[in-house]
């Protein structure tokens, strides 16, 4: 084929016209260009960082202000060169590195870039020599255990930093509250490459203390001498820790809606001593719960009344109703003694009845010492008195009177116990029950016969979790276990198995409408916190029933929300069984009123 000139002319304009077109498109994508088009953005694919040991993707992004795979504007991409030069400072390894260079690279397409920035790293410092000097210079040697700065290693800012706080930490857990310590001398010697620094540390203890007094400020409710005691801070030197757990004893009292760090104080006759300054709360309240399941029980509910902190001096009184349809009923008192003896030592005695109609009819009392064995270590012994009268519509129900011993462990180490943010509850106890009372047993032939009934062992396990995931998000996680059984192979009798189902349990199911002698069961729940006590959460309960060699599976899911109205808290849950649609689902609110 032949081409004309003129043809040759014509594609020579034509492809320098889609050559020039190119370019401009490459132009308009730069960077450095699209800063008239503010709406312009390109993809950071890749920031690289020479002349520094390798950085972490954090600590590239703490460095240039920018994240790999996110989108930026030219004008934040080039203004990449200040934030680096601003932002070297924050590099402790490296006080004296400074920017070389920094190119902003597009790649093919146009609309990705990379990052390169070059930086000079400088002499780096190292440790020549460390002084302890001031009063503390007598504890030098031990001092010199808790410094992680030592002459030889490379002198980092922020650790030097910290070695003061840790100084000042280390005496104060001596009894010396009113340590400090500071830089007296930071003193640069150039040698080549390295910067020799010399460091000198000057230490202040200050007075040593001991504590000899507590004191509250605030207080309108509590007595001065309930509070002490539930501080329970002992004469003695001072001591941080100890304080810190006073104050999270004040505040796990539930006493008090805020509690400030305890401060030291001297009074006229030279006595050092430390004062809380408190703000009280309601102490007392009523619950109200209802649950409504459309199909079996209609409508359920408990009401709860709680005195708590009588006449301020941490005494309790608890009153309990509860209403499960119309076949159960059950109502309880009962009364806390705190500081038995002036002792760590808490006495407490109840009184309770149930009626599950067609079955039986329980009375029971009973007694407990709980001591405080250590901050979140808790020992309980209890002793009780059960008589159940079975009802005359009974088929599998018999009368018998049992008495329990029982001892229980726990530890505490929640925030607070309602609505934790942080900290772990686990409960573990076991119970000896002493059985009186026969049975009817129908013999092969037809005749009947009495035995009696074996005495039953009862263990529980309760643990709970709550674990901060990030910002307000909170996990939380709890277990529950209990096994009910008999000397023999028989089954225990059907008023002692566990009363499953409802808001304080397997949500989903109507109130205690599961029962089996042994149970185990649990909840997850992601909680958003709106607040100190309000939350809003997603639910998931599991429950495993073993009622005599065959066990069986619960479950539901669904979600609630709880609110703090000021005067009180309001929750309301909404659950569906698993398996089940919509229109199984069970709702449960609960109403608490704070006075």
């Amino acid at each position: 084929m032949t081409l004309r000139p003129r043809t040759l002319r014509a594609g020579a304009i034509v492809i320098a016209g889609l050559f020039i077109a190119g370019a401009c498109a490459v132009a308009s994508a730069d960077p450095a260009r699209a800063g008239a088009d503010p709406d312009r953005r390109f993809r950071l694919r890749e920031i690289r960082v020479h002349g520094l040991p390798e950085l972490s993707a954090s600590e590239r992004r703490a460095l240039t202000g920018l994240d790999e795979g996110a989108r930026y504007t030219g004008d934040q991409l080039l203004a990449v060169r200040d934030t680096i030069t601003a932002r070297l400072a924050r590099l402790a390894a490296f006080p004296l590195a400074r920017l070389d260079t920094v190119a902003v690279d597009t790649l093919a397409g146009g609309r990705t870039v990379n990052i390169s920035a070059r930086i000079v790293p400088g002499p780096r410092p190292i440790v020549a020599s460390l002084e302890i000097t001031g009063p503390g210079a007598q504890h030098a040697g031990e001092l010199s255990d808790a410094i992680e700065t030592s002459p030889g290693d490379p002198f980092r800012v922020n650790v030097w930093r910290a070695d003061l706080e840790r100084v000042v930490d280390w005496l104060r857990a001596r009894g010396y509250p009113f340590a400090r310590a500071s830089s007296e001398r930071i003193e640069p010697r150039f040698a080549g490459d390295t910067v020799l620094v010399e460091l000198a540390l000057a230490v202040q203890p200050g007075a040593r203390v001991h504590i000899e007094r507590v004191e509250f400020a605030g207080l309108t409710h509590t007595r001065p001498r309930t509070a002490e005691r539930t501080a329970r801070i002992r004469a003695g030197v001072f001591n941080p820790k100890e304080i810190a757990r006073a104050r999270r004893r004040l505040l796990r009292s539930e006493w008090c809606r805020t509690v400030a760090p305890g401060e030291i104080f001297r009074d006229r006759e030279g006595r050092y001593g430390v004062l809380f300054t408190v703000e009280e709360q309601r102490t007392n309240s009523v619950t109200g719960a209802v649950g409504y399941d459309p199909v079996e029980l209609g409508l359920a509910g408990t009401f709860d009344a709680t005195l708590a902190n009588l006449f301020g001096g941490g005494r309790s009184f608890d009153l309990h109703w509860r209403r499960d349809g119309d076949r159960a009923r059950r109502f309880s008192l009962a009364y806390r003694e705190p500081f038995l003896f002036g002792a760590p030592l808490d006495a407490r005695i109840h009184l309770d009845q149930e009626v599950r109609d067609s079955l039986y009819v329980a009375v029971e009392f009973g007694a407990g010492l709980a001591f405080r064995a250590a901050d979140d270590w808790l020992l309980t012994a209890t002793i009780r008195r059960r008589s159940i009268e079975a009802d005359s519509l009974a088929a599998d129900t018999t009368d018998f009177t049992l008495i329990g011993l029982g001892a229980r462990v726990e530890y505490d180490s929640r925030d607070r116990a309602t609505n934790p943010r942080a900290g772990a509850l686990v409960r573990i106890g076991s119970e000896r029950l002493f059985v009186s009372g026969t049975e009817t047993v129908i013999e092969p032939g037809g005749s009947a016969s009495a035995r009696e009934l074996p005495d039953l062992y009862r263990h529980t396990f309760a643990a709970e979790t709550a674990v901060p995931l990030r910002g307000d998000w909170v996990g939380y996680g709890a277990l529950h276990g209990v096994e009910l059984r008999a000397d023999d192979d028989r089954l225990p009798p059907v008023a002692e198995w566990v009363q499953l189902g409802g808001i304080e349990s397997v949500r989903g199911f109507a109130e205690r409408s599961l029962l089996a002698p042994r149970a185990g069961w649990g909840t997850i729940e992601l909680r958003r916190l709106l607040g100190p006590l309000s939350r809003a959460y997603a639910l998931a309960d599991v429950a495993a029933l073993d009622t005599g060699g065959s066990a069986r599976w619960e479950w539901a899911y669904g979600a609630g929300v709880q609110v703090d109205t000021g005067v009180g808290l309001f929750n309301v849950a909404v659950a569906v069984p698993g398996g089940e649609g919509l229109s199984a689902a069970v709702m449960h609110a609960q109403a608490i009123a704070r006075f």
